[in-house]
């Protein structure tokens, strides 16, 4: 696992050695300040007498209802008012998922929404789908892993509602479309969306993107993200209302890039990625872009076009990957034009960090009428809670982390903070111990309004004029 194999590094060798392998940018990074206003939207109750594991946040299309999910097995509907109810419990013995979330990289990895979930009499009325991690189990997967003992299969779900008005799911059993298994604990699933861009008639229109990791274990040993026979390390593109898939459960878009390559799945739209996190779409442009949690040094986020190798585990960011204990090659930076580079990362060594960095959330602002951020894209860091924004329409014009802006945030005390520091406040006023870390996730809902989330306070933020 990651963190396993940063802090045994950190045991191992000498401070010179680290600075060498995970610093390829001596210049800290962020040094200009943007500072923006932040106000609590919602809260989510205890579940499991544990604040909210926030992992997801989309917006219900045609509506101005926000659903949310729980890593640990709930999703949650919020209306305009902030008022959060119980949507959906996968934990539930009815559905007979056997959903694990017993750790932080399992449960709920993802879901999304069908564009057509609140048109009445569309195909698409009423669907949810769930990309989840199950506990390990014997039945049949549509793709085996690479690995002699797999770890646990994961599994996308169809959910099919009645009447979308209702306060709770009343649908019937869900459909399962795709299963695979995991080879490793972590690293197993990523974001999960359509893109909000399409409308009726395009050919994008009501396909679904899904993230996998690379499946887990330090450095990809199974060199899964490069493979094209495997999911694991991959953006698949599929028509989850079709049916010429393999197992015929869902559909394969004709324009996907690999649909007539034999040694690929053709479910694949881009690859070489390590544990892809987020999706945004930039709706001036078009364009395309997720996170990517790196492994040693470097932390990212790349547009993504059709066929796309984003590198990894050849490259970790902009540099070669050298190994675990090596870390990445200074000396070999960008020089493949066969791989699709970062237009934005960070580095571990950094004075705003702690060692185990990871990037996280993803949304390009356009017309949020925060002036401060408007134009940029943000994403941050899991661990911490920093944020940072790049120039949006500079995206195409990479120079390390020299474009990136730190965002602090004022609450309305006049003075700017970190979201770790407004998260700890909150805990101090409950008489808690403060957590040291936050677990940051962020995205964009329909109304252009970046909403904040972390898995410690239960209270979903968002971001407005300071």
């Amino acid at each position: 696992m990651k963190y396993f194999a940063i802090f045994w590094v950190m045991l191992s060798f000498p401070v010179a050695l680290l600075a060498d392998t995970r610093d390829p940018f001596p210049t800290p990074n962020a040094q200009e300040v943007i500072v923006v206003g932040v106000e609590e939207f919602a809260t989510l109750p205890d579940f499991s007498d544990k604040p909210a594991q926030m992992r997801t946040i989309n917006s219900q299309p045609d509506s101005d209802n926000l659903f949310v999910s729980d890593m640990t097995g709930l999703l949650y509907r919020v209306d305009a008012t902030g008022s959060a109810t119980v949507y959906l419990d996968l934990t539930d013995s009815k559905w007979s998922t056997m959903i694990d979330g017993t750790w932080r990289e399992s449960g709920i990895e993802s879901f999304a929404l069908h564009p057509e979930f609140s048109q009445k009499g569309k195909p698409g009325y009423g669907k949810i789908y769930t990309s989840i991690d199950l506990f390990k189990d014997d039945k049949q997967v549509d793709y085996p892993s690479a690995a002699d003992e797999p770890h646990h299969p994961s599994i996308l779900l169809e959910w099919t509602a009645e009447d979308i008005n209702s306060a709770k799911y009343d649908g019937g059993m869900p459909t399962e479309l795709l299963r695979i298994e995991q080879p490793f604990q972590s690293h197993n699933g990523g974001d999960m969306d359509f893109n909000p861009l399409s409308k009726p008639g395009d050919a994008d229109y009501g396909l679904l993107y899904i993230a996998f990791g690379d499946g887990g274990s330090a450095g990809d040993p199974l060199k899964a993200a490069q493979n094209l026979g495997l999911p694991q390390g991959k953006i698949m593109r599929i028509d989850p209302l079709g049916d010429n898939s393999a197992n015929g459960k869902y559909g394969i878009p004709s324009d996907n890039p690999f649909v007539n390559n034999p040694d690929a799945l053709p479910e694949i739209y881009a690859y070489g990625l390590r544990n892809p996190q987020q999706f945004a779409w930039d709706s001036k442009t078009g364009a395309f872009m997720t996170s990517d949690i790196g492994q040693v040094a470097i932390e990212k986020v790349s547009l993504v076009e059709a066929g796309d190798n984003l590198g990894w585990s050849i490259w970790e960011g902009s540099f070669a990957f050298a190994g675990n204990i090596e870390g990445v090659d200074e000396t070999e930076v960008r020089s493949d034009p066969s791989v699709r580079y970062p237009i934005a990362e960070f580095d571990h060594i950094d004075p705003l960090l702690l060692p185990a960095s990871a990037a996280t959330g993803l949304a390009v602002v356009r017309d949020s009428g925060v002036a401060e951020i408007e134009g940029h894209i943000l994403f941050g860091d899991l661990i911490t809670g920093e944020m940072f924004a790049v120039p949006a329409d500079k995206q195409h014009l990479y120079n390390g982390q020299s474009e990136n802006r730190r965002v602090l945030f004022d609450d309305g005390s006049g003075e700017a903070k970190t979201l770790l520091k407004i998260v700890q406040e909150t805990y101090a006023e409950r008489g808690l111990d403060e957590p040291f870390r936050m677990d940051l996730r962020f995205a964009s809902g329909a109304d252009n309004q970046v909403y904040i989330l972390n898995k410690y306070d239960g209270i979903i933020r968002r971001i407005v004029s300071p």
